[in-house]
């Protein structure tokens, strides 16, 4: 059994002090405020933009590139797909950017990095089955792809990313 001397109870009777003696001067209130609003701090935030890439690379049975970085940061990251199969660049902006520019002003996530990879859709051929999804080159890298990056860049100061197959 520990032996108690008065020794070992003096930290104890100083601290109880202390919690009283603030109580009572109306300091203990203004000190559990301050700590209590400060705001916590947060893992880093990756946020994947992009089409049927993005969406199926969460899948670790064929060692997805999402899966494979979930993985890798799963102890420090947070790392948040929005992938949308069969989306084109022009789809994506219409339908898409306007919900995730929601989703970052609510302030719901604050990323740390976003990143966009689209063009796969974009690259279908003009007689092709997929034909629809087509989108011109010079659309896609001139005009479409930098409207991305305005609407986004508000929301994440610190890195914009854009994958590319080239």
């Amino acid at each position: 059994m520990p032996r108690v001397t008065l020794c070992s109870l003096v930290p104890i009777v100083v601290a109880f002090a202390a919690v009283y003696f603030a109580s009572h001067l109306g300091v203990w209130e203004q000190a559990v405020q301050t700590i209590c609003s400060k705001p916590a701090a947060t893992r880093p935030t990756l946020l994947l933009l992009g089409d049927s890439l993005t969406e199926q690379g969460v899948d670790p049975n064929k060692s997805g590139w999402v899966a494979l970085l979930q993985n890798r940061y799963q102890r420090s990251a947070d790392v948040l797909p929005r992938g949308l199969s069969g989306y084109n660049t022009k789809w994506f902006i219409e339908f898409a950017l306007p919900v995730i520019k929601r989703e970052l002003s609510s302030g719901g996530i604050s990323p740390s990095l976003i990143t966009l990879w689209l063009g796969a859709n974009d690259a279908a051929l003009t007689d092709g089955p997929s034909s629809r999804q087509h989108v011109h080159g010079n659309t896609f890298q001139w005009i479409l792809t930098p409207r991305i990056w305005r609407r986004l860049s508000s929301h994440c100061g610190r890195a914009l990313r854009t994958l590319t197959c080239s």
